[in-house]
């Protein structure tokens, strides 16, 4: 979960399954007289239905990214998004790229695209922000380049930490 950026569903399902698991250790192993049978089967019980569905939920989230009909929605968003800029619609352009980064936010070039659109907005922090991370995921070498000249070029005074990946 923590991969798909659902970390505190993660942490939830982690405790759970680590509550469940020990209960029911604790009930078969560990002191068998302590905890009443039932309760051991029920902690079994739920430590196999929460590994489970922990499993089916990172399956499904990963169909979901990796899918064709994804790769195409991303597509159209993103054509949609380069629409609403060259008409001055940068608003649009960012709700229609923050919408394409909740289906796949590893995507570079979504996270790029906004990144331009955010600096067009003139919110600068949180652009800097995303152009240090395009730095940090991506080995391509023209967006390398678009991101540091991006940094240098920001206001210095818009996020004092800028530029500290390309120092």
């Amino acid at each position: 979960m923590v991969i798909l950026r659902r970390e505190w569903l993660g942490l939830s399902i982690a405790i759970l399954f680590a509550v469940s698991a020990q209960l029911s250790i604790w009930g078969f192993a560990i002191t068998p007289g302590s905890v009443p049978r039932s309760l051991a089967w029920l902690g079994l019980v739920v430590a196999g239905v929460v590994w489970a569905g922990a499993q089916w939920l990172g399956y499904a989230r990963a169909q979901s990214v990796f899918s064709a009909d994804s790769e195409e929605g991303l597509r159209l968003l993103c054509e949609q998004a380069d629409i609403a800029v060259e008409q001055g619609r940068f608003s649009k352009a960012h709700d229609l790229l923050t919408i394409a980064l909740r289906i796949n936010d590893e995507d570079i070039e979504i996270q790029s695209r906004r990144a331009r659109v955010l600096m067009l907005l003139g919110q600068f922090a949180e652009s800097a922000q995303i152009w240090e991370r395009v730095l940090v995921m991506n080995p391509d070498k023209e967006l390398r380049r678009e991101a540091i000249e991006a940094i240098e070029k920001m206001p210095r005074d818009a996020n004092p930490n800028i530029g500290t990946l390309i120092r």
